[in-house]
């Protein structure tokens, strides 16, 4: 008898989650079961959000609009579980937040008898969160990496040419047929012409000419110069963000507000070649970094 699936709830706090690793969450978490439920709460209506707007109703989630204020997303996020559970609307609950705040929903869901799992950055979400949920999955390591590894490990293995083996009885052929070439009428015309073909010519016996040293030294020098004139390959934008992602989680941070400078010196001790690259240039390409002064923060 088969056991029926369990139902799950997507619940995504849009001031506190990766939004651009929701299509990798989505995928994750369906391995658990049938995915009914898949809500994003925030200001949809105001940066940042607006920009990821159109991305997440793709992924067909439903963005539950809440207007600013303190709190305001997850608070909201907070009362929609209250709800689902007096209706016992899902089985298992994914909790998409860094907030310390849900720490009390997450427990209200494991004491109904449900599951709660969390998602986010582990370094940065609050540890009583985690401690609030059955299990805690960190987006880099425990979703994206794995997801990496899978698509690698099923991706087909390139089929090689075997090679032509030559058929026995072609190569039982082949010496005979080199023994009746080699059996020449021996005639005075044949041992003239093999006289002539033993004489070595003045031009043959001359050595072949070389190259002079200074020619070859050019030559060298071009070599060298040419590889030093290479531009190095400049990496993809997923690297680029891989690496901003991380400097950000190495800078020492104040509210979740890294200071510029002590930023910059993060992503130059990871990659060397953003020494001259202007920092504001960089980031304008990622809309998740949010710059205000001297300070970035990551959304």
């Amino acid at each position: 008898m088969n056991t029926p699936q369990k139902t799950l709830a997507l619940l995504i706090d849009g001031d506190n989650a990766e939004l651009d690793y929701t299509k990798q969450i989505i995928q994750f978490c369906e391995g658990y079961g049938e995915l009914n439920i898949k809500k994003a709460f925030g200001d949809w209506n105001k940066l940042p959000l607006s920009r990821r707007h159109k991305k997440i109703k793709d992924l067909e989630v439903d963005c539950v609009q809440q207007d600013r204020g303190k709190n305001a997303a997850d608070f909201a996020l907070a009362m929609d579980v209250a709800v689902m559970l007096y209706k016992h609307e899902a089985d298992i609950y994914f909790i998409v937040s860094g907030d310390g705040d849900l720490t009390t929903a997450c427990k209200r869901i494991g004491q109904t008898g449900a599951e709660v799992f969390g998602i986010g950055v582990k370094s940065k979400t609050a540890k009583t969160m985690q401690k609030a949920c059955k299990k805690f999955f960190d987006i880099e390591k425990d979703i994206l990496k794995k997801q990496s590894e899978t698509a690698t490990k099923s991706a087909p293995a390139a089929k090689s040419k075997p090679k032509t083996a030559i058929p026995e009885a072609s190569a039982k052929k082949q010496p005979k047929a080199a023994k009746k070439s080699s059996r020449t009428p021996k005639t005075s015309t044949t041992k003239a012409n093999a006289q002539k073909q033993s004489k070595p010519t003045a031009k043959s016996s001359a050595a072949p000419k070389t190259k002079s040293p200074t020619i070859a030294a050019n030559a060298k020098k071009q070599n060298i110069a040419a590889t030093k004139s290479a531009p190095a390959a400049k990496p993809d934008s997923s690297t680029i963000l891989k690496l901003l992602i991380l400097a950000y989680q190495k800078t020492p941070q104040k509210d979740g507000w890294a200071r510029k400078a002590r930023f910059k010196e993060a992503l130059n001790d990871l990659d060397k070649q953003f020494g001259n690259t202007k920092l504001l240039d960089l980031l304008k390409n990622f809309p998740q970094f949010v710059v205000q002064g001297d300070y970035i923060r990551m959304e």
